[in-house]
């Protein structure tokens, strides 16, 4: 079972031989809702600041099992449903833009959301300085 406590070690564990968990029978666990705060959201979802340790998405798209990547990354889409994920916009484009994820209505309209709200974002972010 992977959940938000046990994938960073997972994916460390994986660098070597990527490709070993094909066959493996696979659970992604999350919470209905989360309290994620900008940090949170930094640490398990953005590899393009943490490209030692990568990030959840990067785990899941490390996948050789297509239809598994889409499922857990509508499971992770579901946790995220009411959270501002502006600030992990780029990380979640660079994975969710390609094949397999794409191809799925659901993640694609998600992604479409997060892709209108970006460029408020860096407005934002530009206004305060960040």
């Amino acid at each position: 079972m992977i959940d938000i406590n046990t994938w960073m070690p997972l994916l460390f564990s994986l660098r070597v031989f990527p490709r070993q968990l094909d066959g493996a029978s696979l659970q992604l666990t999350l919470p209905d809702r989360w309290d994620w705060d900008e940090a949170m959201l930094d640490r398990h979802l953005n590899h393009l600041n943490h490209p030692e340790s990568g990030s959840l998405l990067k785990l899941i798209d490390s996948l050789g099992n297509n239809e598994l990547k889409v499922q857990f990354t509508l499971k992770l889409m579901k946790s995220l449903q009411h959270v501002d994920v502006s600030t992990v916009a780029l990380p979640l484009m660079s994975i969710l833009g390609k094949s397999p994820y794409s191809k799925d209505e659901r993640l694609s309209a998600w992604l479409d959301l997060i892709c209108a709200g970006y460029p408020l974002f860096i407005q934002r972010s530009l206004r305060h300085g960040r």
